[in-house]
């Protein structure tokens, strides 16, 4: 049986002690009023705890000596330490660290912390085994490691995204079922966000699919209701403009749209309703009567 050490929120009571899933373990937090507010996180376990989860310590910035000594944890997130603003002195001993490129981290992190860290050693791989951990360097670790991270918040309910290219520069497109909308949004390249560029107003638009045909932007709204429509982007009005009605009495409430090339032809257009029916569509013909 596995234990896991997860986030003590940020209510920090003057005493408090859990046991863990074994009897020989103890999760302790201390707080003591007399030495002028130093907090002491002690766990005395027998290999119980073999997960950290993020930000585990999160609510204990005044927190200054942590030990989570003889445990099974293998590998450690880089936000498990995350809010430990006062720690002074760290200890990690009698773990099963698996040397790998998700601890590279935990390398870097050691060379420039100021606080104490015993040290500590991989159990694997075997070309790492017994490798003291306070000594290897990140040139010591042969991966690539890429997370996202979040960085724009957008206020969309939506059942579809598409992106696209037009006129050098880069757009998102979000279809809302709810307001019957799809919402355009502009690269912005100074400041690195996406900005608000134009909509489609229509009626529970479930996919607002994009076209580039030369330097012609065209939009196909697929809609549950009201039928569905084809738009072009007027660069003289500046707006989206209907050129087109989709059959209704072919395609009831689609839920996809692919579209695609044939020899050198026009795009097609394909809508799948709920019932599996597909319409393949010349979009060559709709455009070209419209032009």
């Amino acid at each position: 049986m596995s234990s896991t050490i997860c986030s003590t929120g940020g209510n920090i009571s003057q005493k408090l002690l859990l046991s863990s899933f074994h009897k020989t373990s103890k999760f302790q937090l201390e707080t003591g009023e007399s030495d002028g507010g130093k907090r002491n996180l002690r766990l005395f376990t027998s290999n119980s705890f073999d997960v950290i989860s993020d930000d585990a310590f999160i609510g204990l910035p005044h927190l200054e000596y942590l030990f989570i000594e003889n445990n099974n944890i293998k590998s450690i997130s880089r936000h498990t330490f995350r809010g430990l603003k006062s720690l002074i002195h760290l200890d990690l001993r009698g773990n099963s660290f698996n040397c790998d490129c998700k601890l590279k981290w935990l390398v870097e992190w050691l060379s420039h912390t100021n606080a104490t860290v015993e040290d500590i050693y991989c159990e694997g791989p075997p070309e790492y085994k017994k490798r003291k951990i306070n000594s290897l360097s990140s040139k010591d670790f042969d991966c690539i490691i890429t997370e996202f991270a979040k960085s724009q918040d957008l206020p969309y309910q939506s059942l579809s995204i598409d992106t696209f290219s037009y006129m050098n520069d880069e757009y998102v497109v979000i279809a809302q079922p709810f307001t019957g909308k799809c919402i355009f949004l502009e690269w912005d390249h100074v400041e690195k966000t996406f900005r608000n560029y134009d909509n489609i107003t229509g009626t529970s638009t479930v996919v607002c699919k994009p076209i580039v045909i030369e330097t012609q932007l065209y939009v196909i709204v697929a809609q549950l209701f009201g039928g569905s429509h084809i738009y072009k982007r007027d660069s003289f009005a500046n707006k989206f403009i209907k050129i087109q009605d989709i059959e209704i009495l072919k395609i009831r409430k689609p839920n996809d749209i692919e579209t695609f090339k044939i020899e050198n032809n026009w795009v097609n257009l394909t809508l799948i309703s709920e019932i599996s029916a597909v319409l393949s569509y010349h979009f060559k013909d709709a455009v070209a009567d419209k032009a």
